[in-house]
C-alpha cells in the first residue's frame, strides 16, 4: 500500500467513525526503538490536518518524548 493509499484509507475509516464521538488509538510495545513515538507524532500531525479534535499521551515513564 502506498502513502497516498493509507492516508486515504484512514481518512475513509475515521469517516466512517465520524459518528462515535471519542475514539481511543494505543500505540504499544514493551521494546524500545520501535518507532511508537515517531509513529504516534506522526499520526497526531496528520489527523489534526484533517480536522480532528485529539490528544496525544505519552505514557513513558522513563523518557516521555511528546511535550
Amino acid at each position: 500500500m502506498t502513502l497516498p493509499d493509507w492516508r486515504d484509507a484512514l481518512s475513509d475509516e475515521l469517516d466512517r467513525a465520524s459518528a462515535v464521538r471519542t475514539m481511543t488509538v494505543a500505540i504499544a510495545s514493551g521494546k524500545g526503538g520501535t518507532g511508537k513515538t515517531t509513529l504516534a507524532v506522526n499520526l497526531a500531525m496528520f489527523l489534526s490536518t484533517q480536522g480532528r479534535n485529539l490528544r496525544l499521551l505519552d505514557c513513558d515513564v522513563e523518557e516521555p518524548n511528546c511535550r
